[in-house]
C-alpha cells in the first residue's frame, strides 16, 4: 500500500478515530463528513475533545473538594 496515496490516508482515518476513547469517537464521528476531512483538523478535533473533557473533570473535582472538607470537617488548607 502506497503511504503516500488516498487509500492510505482514508486507513489512517478510520484507524484514528476507531481506535481512539468513546468520548472522542463520538465527538469526531457527530460530523457525518469526518472521513473528507484532513488528518490535521481530525487531530485538532480530538485535542479539542480532549482538553474539554479535562476541563469538566478539573471543574468537577473542584465542586466536590470543598464537600470532602466540610464532610471530614478538614479546614481547607491543610
Amino acid at each position: 500500500m502506497d503511504p503516500e496515496g488516498p487509500a492510505f490516508d482514508t486507513l489512517l482515518k478510520v484507524q484514528f478515530v476507531t481506535k481512539a476513547w468513546p468520548d472522542i469517537q463520538k465527538g469526531v464521528q457527530k460530523d457525518e463528513e469526518w472521513q473528507n476531512k484532513p488528518l490535521e483538523e481530525l487531530v485538532r478535533k480530538t485535542q479539542q475533545i480532549y482538553v474539554k473533557r479535562d476541563e469538566e473533570k478539573e471543574a468537577q473535582l473542584a465542586q466536590t473538594l470543598p464537600l470532602d472538607f466540610a464532610v471530614h470537617n478538614i479546614p481547607p488548607g491543610n
